[in-house]
């Protein structure tokens, strides 16, 4: 390879690797909560949030907490009162209150969430975190309702 080549190389990486960031890119650093919550009760879920990206949201988009049965099924959701849009780049903790209906079964459930448009005019945002995703839902830990 020759000087011109690799330097035209290394700035085709450098603009690539700026347009990977454009924009929000969110990912969950930590999330802890109670390992049991009583039905009736909220669960407390405490999270730390970073966007890695160089932008923000500029559409409405909502936090939505979910639990989910066994088959993946949701059971319950719950919108966040955090406004992703004011999430510019950094990092950002937000401690949200999931309310467990009286009503719900005692279970495990898995703790799920996803960064959606509460218009659904829009696909889920890819949220920048290995856990599983079904659906625009990320798998994020559990819990047990008793």
């Amino acid at each position: 390879m020759t000087q011109k080549t690799t330097a035209a190389a290394q700035r085709g990486q450098y603009i690539l690797n700026r347009v990977i960031l454009a924009g929000a890119r969110f990912v969950l650093r930590e999330v802890a909560h109670e390992n049991i919550v009583k039905r009736g009760m909220p669960l407390n879920l405490q999270m730390k949030w970073a966007n890695v990206g160089v932008g923000k949201p500029h559409h409405p988009y909502v936090l939505r907490l979910y639990l989910l049965e066994g088959t993946g099924r949701p059971v319950l959701s719950a919108d966040a009162k955090a406004d992703p849009r004011a999430w510019l780049p950094g990092e950002h903790s937000l401690t949200e209150l999931i309310p467990v209906p009286a009503a719900l079964e005692p279970a495990h459930y898995v703790i799920a969430l996803g960064l959606v448009d509460p218009n659904a005019q829009r696909r889920p945002w890819r949220l920048a975190i290995a856990m599983p995703e079904h659906e625009g839902r990320y798998e994020i830990s559990n819990v047990k309702v008793e």
